[in-house]
């Protein structure tokens, strides 16, 4: 490895904050494509964002751990930063990033035919969003799968300490 192909290196803790601030907590990934939400949706929707951004990490993090196992310290660390302290909301949350790691995989690596209409529908229709535009649709799914590109490239240059 050359010198301009090292990885820098980086705290775990501060790899973990980051990916919470920048991924998980930062609502702008919410901003594109624009549906319009209404009061009584919105929440939902915000909510379900969240979780699958929350899940879209620990899926990279967790394939990068299989590679690299110092990435084991980042997505412990990430899960303190994410889950509960108290063992019955974190479950509850568990269960919910387990679906949600679920259902981005079928987005992600389908089995069959890709499908990403069928899935951007079927998650804009859980939130009560059922009125959207075809190209917003195709908007959407690409917006989840190109962030799991860009998450899991932050990684390829980062080495855990």
């Amino acid at each position: 490895m050359g010198i301009f192909n090292k990885k820098r290196k980086v705290d775990p803790n501060e790899l973990a904050q980051s990916l919470v601030t920048e991924f998980v907590d930062e609502t702008t990934f919410d901003d594109r494509p624009q549906f319009e939400l209404t009061a009584d949706i919105e929440p939902h929707y915000r909510a379900k964002s969240r979780l699958y951004r929350i899940a879209i990490v620990l899926m990279a993090l967790m394939s990068h751990e299989q590679r690299n196992p110092k990435f084991s310290t980042v997505r412990l660390s990430f899960e303190a930063l994410v889950f509960p302290q108290t063992q019955a909301k974190g479950y509850r949350l568990l269960q919910s990033v387990r679906s949600a790691m679920q259902n981005l995989s079928e987005l992600l690596w389908p089995t069959d035919n890709p499908k990403e209409l069928s899935w951007a529908v079927a998650w804009l229709q859980d939130v009560g969003i059922t009125d959207v535009n075809p190209v917003d649709i195709v908007l959407f799914s690409k917006r989840w799968m190109d962030s799991y590109v860009m998450i899991a490239n932050v990684l390829d240059e980062v080495r855990p300490l």
